[in-house]
């Protein structure tokens, strides 16, 4: 038997790939369930089963993870490999406010493979190049029917294509939403305005709605249209 101390002693000294590679030639069904666990930190569940994945741990994807868990929202969070630290200072302050339900994975693989079949899957980083990016980065890993929604005031030109090349490419659908109410917004509530495609946001309204700024009763959120 592979004890967890071995595997994460074993990940330190040789990283990411030759762990993988050791684990696939064992079994591969062994190799995701001990994945899931070793590469994952935060909720006590080991990070299994999230309902929502949230990839941008800076100041704006941090609240808006902590703003999902405080709904009763299991989420998964992580980010780019130059700064993994924003991982665990997401997974930390989740702990002090309560002992939220977000689990921080530092691995693409092990974060896709977390979250409950269709994925929704909240992008939180700076327009532009870094969106496509990230979208490289997780689209390995998404399957047919899975939501990635794009939370970063992206030109809509750059979201319509993203949307076109993911449906065509992998059966993704994608989601552009405009979040407004800065980094107090995003913890308490913002103002959400998702456009793209309809079956996408019924998959998403749940969470939208009871993450979202409310006035009057009113979740201050909508679906905006292709």
């Amino acid at each position: 038997a592979v004890s967890a101390y071995n595997l994460v002693s074993f990940w330190r000294c040789h990283g990411t790939k030759s762990l993988r590679a050791s684990l696939r030639s064992l079994c591969p069904l062994a190799f995701r369930r001990l994945l899931l666990g070793v590469m994952s930190q935060g909720y006590s569940d080991g990070g299994a089963g999230m309902d929502v994945g949230l990839f941008g741990c800076a100041v704006m994807g941090q609240n808006f993870a902590l703003n999902m868990a405080s709904k009763g929202f299991k989420v998964a969070v992580s980010n780019r490999s130059k700064s993994p630290e924003r991982v665990d200072a997401t997974v930390e302050r989740a702990k002090r406010e309560g002992g939220l339900p977000v689990a921080g994975f530092k691995d693409p693989e092990s974060f896709v493979g977390a979250i409950k079949k269709p994925r929704r899957i909240v992008v939180l980083v700076m327009a532009g190049k870094p969106v496509d990016d990230t979208i490289a980065l997780l689209s390995p890993y998404l399957e047919a029917g899975d939501v990635l929604v794009d939370g970063g005031n992206e030109w809509f030109p750059n979201s319509v294509r993203r949307a076109k090349d993911l449906l065509k490419s992998r059966g993704v659908r994608y989601v552009g939403m405009g979040v407004s109410g800065g980094e107090e917004g995003a913890r308490n509530g913002p103002s959400l305005m998702p456009g793209g495609d309809r079956e996408a946001f019924d998959l998403l309204e749940p969470i939208l709605r009871k993450c979202a700024a409310q006035v009057g009763g009113e979740a201050c959120t909508t679906y905006c249209g292709p």
